[in-house]
């Protein structure tokens, strides 16, 4: 029973694992617009702005400090795209290598039969 809900688990986080995989560019796109969007909105701004970072009337100001962290962050989700990118190329790549070399095996076999054939005609 117990091996029967891991099989059963493990399915499951294979679908999600390939339903991210297939959504992961709109995904990190739309949490990019997030991140901007948040920074440029007078209310959410405090995500990103430092509590020492007040001007002269007491309110917050935008600094260098909260353009790092907005690009770090920006930076960030496109390291992440750019790795699940490399994991579809591996994908791919690993596909085609394996019909490569299924390839050349049924090759190899229709030459050895072609010249066993070509062997026993001539006999």
């Amino acid at each position: 029973m117990a091996e029967e809900e891991t099989i059963r688990q493990g399915r499951l986080w294979d679908k999600i694992a390939a339903w991210v995989f297939v959504w992961a560019g709109p995904i990190l796109f739309c949490l990019a617009v997030a991140a901007v969007l948040s920074a440029i909105y007078e209310p959410t701004q405090f995500i990103w702005l430092d509590a020492a970072a007040l001007d002269a009337s007491g309110n917050k100001k935008w600094s260098g400090e909260a353009t790092r962290s907005l690009s770090l962050v920006l930076g960030g989700l496109g390291a992440l795209y750019g790795l699940i990118l490399a994991a579809r190329r591996q994908i791919t790549f690993s596909e085609q290598v394996e019909q490569g070399q299924k390839q050349a095996e049924t090759a190899e076999k229709n030459l050895f039969n072609d010249r066993l054939g070509r062997g026993i005609a001539f006999r």
